[in-house]
């Protein structure tokens, strides 16, 4: 009985669905969706979604046994769009806040939406923030947009690092997936490369682990599974497979840290 938990906003936006065709080079994948082990899944107390109903940011709050408070918060900032009559998502959203009286400007309301649930929840006794997701903005550019919660860390902010994309270099590649942190430790982080991920995504996957006191188990933690061999994982069952062992590993596995894992 292993799970992962799956966390959605109720927004208009399908999280998939098929290009014009149906072929898997055209599958179409958006919105935001949050996985969280069995473990960690009894400390969430509060899931929050921004008011626009276009699932823009999604944010959860997990409180552990030790009164550690964490945040954590998916956005994604919809490229411009200059035609605001069209189905795009910023033109959407413009629409939206039209209806609203705000101003039409996207960044405003994703950093006005940001800083108030960041900053509220910074004021919480040993309270930590992670923030991650496609920007559409290089570091730089996320930076200016972060300025009025300062203090915060990029864990991939180092000169060997820094300059390598997270989008394919078959789509004018460019870093512009982040993660962003207040007032934690990241342990390590990495980037999914792997090869069958150009399948469903132009993005490459980033992870970081930070220490977080969970609650223990005294059961026998199961040995990480062997990743198979790329004939095996090209195989439906196979794939399954794996990724069961993964889940089932995330689940009884002691160690204090929440991961951000994407199953290959």
């Amino acid at each position: 009985k292993h799970s992962l938990h799956q966390l959605h906003p109720q927004h208009s936006v399908a999280i998939s669905r098929a290009g014009p065709e149906f072929e898997t080079r055209k599958l179409v994948v958006g919105g935001i969706t949050m996985l969280i082990s069995d473990r960690l899944a009894p400390c969430r107390y509060h899931t929050w979604s921004d008011p626009s109903g276009l699932g823009l940011i999604l944010a959860a709050s997990f409180r552990t046994s030790t009164k550690e408070d964490l945040l954590v918060i998916g956005v994604y900032v919809p490229v411009t769009s200059s035609n605001l009559e069209s189905n795009q998502l910023e033109a959407q959203l413009h629409r939206w806040l039209a209806t609203q009286s705000r101003p039409l400007d996207t960044m405003l309301y994703i950093r006005t939406a940001l800083h108030s649930r960041i900053s509220q929840h910074l004021k919480k006794p040993d309270s930590r923030v992670v923030l991650g997701g496609d920007f559409n903005l290089l570091a730089d550019e996320v930076r200016q947009q972060l300025l009025s919660v300062p203090d915060f860390k990029f864990p991939f902010d180092h000169h060997l690092t820094s300059s390598i994309p997270t989008r394919s270099l078959q789509r004018r590649g460019r870093r512009i997936d982040h993660i962003v942190t207040w007032q934690t430790d990241v342990l390590s982080h990495g980037m999914h490369t792997d090869d069958m991920l150009t399948v469903v995504t132009d993005h490459l996957p980033i992870w970081c682990h930070i220490p977080l006191t969970a609650h223990t188990s005294s059961r026998t933690a199961l040995p990480i599974p062997p990743r198979p061999n790329e004939r095996r994982l090209r195989s439906k069952l196979g794939k399954i497979e794996y990724q069961m062992g993964l889940q089932a590993w995330l689940s009884d596995n002691p160690s204090g840290t929440l991961e951000e894992l994407c199953c290959k």
